[in-house]
Order: C-alpha cells, then sequence, then structure tokens
C-alpha cells in the first residue's frame, strides 16, 4: 500500500513535469516558399509560445524583443513578433513553420521567398544563464541576414 501511494505520488510529479517540458519543444529548421499569413517585413525575429511558459521562455521574448528594439530601431526591414500558437491565426502560422511549442525563428523574406532559422536551441541555452551572448546572436545573425540584401 504505501509503496502504491509513493508510486502515484511519482508518476503525478512526473506528469506535471513532462506537461510543463511539453510546451519547450525544437523544431527543425526548413526553406518554404512565402505564406500569405506573414506580414511582408523582410526580416523578422518570431517567439512563437503557448499558453504555459516557463521563466525561461519568458526570458527569451524579453530579451529578443530587447534586442530587437534596441538595435534596430527605425529600420522598417527588422521587426519583432510574438505568436500565441493556441490561438486560431497562431495555429496556423505555427503550422506554416510546423511549430509545436516555445521556439524562436529569425525568418528572412526576399523575392516572395521565405527562409528561416531555428534560434531555439540557442535560446534555450543562453536566455537566462548568458543574456549577453543571447542578444549578440540575435544581432549578429539580423545583420548577416540584412548584409546578404
Amino acid at each position: 500500500m504505501r509503496n502504491s501511494i509513493k508510486y502515484l505520488k511519482l508518476t503525478y510529479v512526473a506528469a506535471i513535469f513532462l506537461m510543463m517540458i511539453s510546451s519547450c519543444v525544437k523544431t527543425t529548421s526548413q526553406k518554404i516558399e512565402k505564406s500569405s499569413i506573414l506580414p511582408k517585413t523582410q526580416i523578422e525575429v518570431v517567439y512563437f509560445h503557448g499558453q504555459q511558459r516557463c521563466p525561461t521562455c519568458r526570458a527569451i521574448e524579453l530579451l529578443a524583443k530587447e534586442t530587437v528594439d534596441s538595435c534596430f530601431a527605425g529600420n522598417d526591414s527588422v521587426a519583432f513578433k510574438t505568436i500565441d500558437i493556441t490561438t486560431p491565426e497562431g495555429e496556423q502560422i505555427a503550422d506554416v513553420y510546423e511549430i509545436a511549442g516555445s521556439s524562436l525563428l529569425i525568418i528572412k523574406t526576399e523575392d516572395g521567398i521565405s527562409s528561416h532559422e531555428d534560434l531555439t536551441a540557442f535560446a534555450f541555452k543562453n536566455a537566462r544563464r548568458n543574456t549577453s551572448l543571447f542578444k549578440r546572436g540575435i544581432e549578429n545573425k539580423v545583420r548577416e541576414y540584412l548584409r546578404q540584401n
């Protein structure tokens, strides 16, 4: 009896932990045709999220927005966007990029073609532990895309 209660408690804790982690899933990068559901901004730093967000997820959004706002203020070619994948519109956009959880992408649209780079693993590794590297990484990637124009 005692072991059964212990097992049930452990199972419950494991289930809660798995539900929290499932919102932080990494996706893969690929080149796709431009979608009419996305704005025509040339370079977008896009943070996708669900309803449940851990402290790291919140840090990714905050720091990515701060980086775009401070480093690219006045540059109409660069924008930051947050997309809630639990809304119908957000779900539609997430499907285009095969997003299933919290993710950070940099999307470049040029001549009707969108390509993107998935910075999710980099973001989760650095957003809370090395914020200067995180911000510098986003800034450098956006500047690289700007130079390619």
